[in-house]
């Protein structure tokens, strides 16, 4: 808040000027400009749990700032047997993939995200358009940031089987595809 009002006094210095010099067509655009970089004030509820919805949110948000299309449909309770920290390690990591994927992509770049529960089961499904370039080592995928193993992906198979589930990571014509099954218990 106050790096906020900080800054703020900078804008309406720039309007300020744009008013005084009669410059209203470069005072819309700065207004625009400026309206483009304010943080998106509708909350958007995905699913009843708390932490889950608030990782979508900033992912969604990141996304949408950038161009790209987002789609959500989740059923998943407020409460799993499942900690929310593992969920957040799932969702975490392959809505974060997926959106480090869209962004080098140069076509119709989107994300897509449902999670329904199916007996005693948890089913995840994310897709992304990517850009076809995938490198595999054994069963995991290499790291385009550094050259390694992905973390990421490990972190979500490790939490997957702790959960006597399944992971499922598939790409074909520039869809990538992650389809994971967690076994839950009632609570």
């Amino acid at each position: 808040m106050r790096k906020a009002r900080h800054d703020l006094r900078h804008h309406l210095s720039a309007i300020q000027a744009f008013i005084d010099t009669g410059e209203t067509d470069r005072l819309a655009e700065y207004i625009d400009e400026y309206k483009a970089t304010l943080p998106d004030e509708s909350v958007i509820t995905y699913c009843e749990n708390y932490a889950i919805n608030s990782v979508l949110q900033y992912y969604h948000s990141m996304a949408k700032n950038e161009g790209i299309k987002v789609s959500v449909h989740m059923e998943l309770p407020e409460r799993l047997s499942i900690r929310d920290s593992d969920l957040c390690i799932i969702f975490g990591n392959c809505v974060e993939n997926a959106l480090e994927a869209c962004r080098r992509f140069e076509g119709d770049r989107f994300i897509n995200v449902k999670s329904m529960i199916v007996g005693d089961m948890l089913t995840i499904i994310i897709d992304n358009s990517f850009d076809g370039d995938l490198k595999k080592k054994g069963d995991g995928y290499i790291s385009r940031k550094d050259g390694s193993l992905g973390i990421g992906v490990s972190s979500v198979k490790t939490v997957i089987r702790k959960h006597n589930g399944e992971a499922r990571f598939e790409a074909k014509n520039n869809v990538f595809h992650a389809s994971l099954m967690v076994r839950i218990k009632p609570l």
